[in-house]
């Protein structure tokens, strides 16, 4: 199974074995990538981003808002915790 998402997390439509895993690594890079600099995520091939997230469950016409929020919780801080 580690082999297939190593190999295959940015082709994983070739996954022989868990491909719903592979799908969503390769889903978590192509997201992640979307926070790095210099990185557009149509360099990172998401032509076939509608059927691979099908694979998921998913649709595309959600997948910015998806993207967007993320951004959100990732960049901004964390509330203190005052204990």
């Amino acid at each position: 199974m580690l082999t297939d998402v190593i190999l295959y997390h940015h082709t994983p439509e070739k996954a022989a074995v868990s491909p719903e895993l592979v799908h969503l690594v390769y889903l978590a890079d192509l997201i992640i990538s979307r926070f790095a600099v210099g990185q557009e995520m149509e360099r990172l091939g998401t032509k076939a981003l509608p059927d691979r997230l099908g694979i998921l469950g998913l649709t595309s016409d959600r997948f910015p808002a998806v993207v967007e929020k993320l951004h959100k919780l990732i960049m901004e801080p964390l509330p203190q915790i005052s204990g």
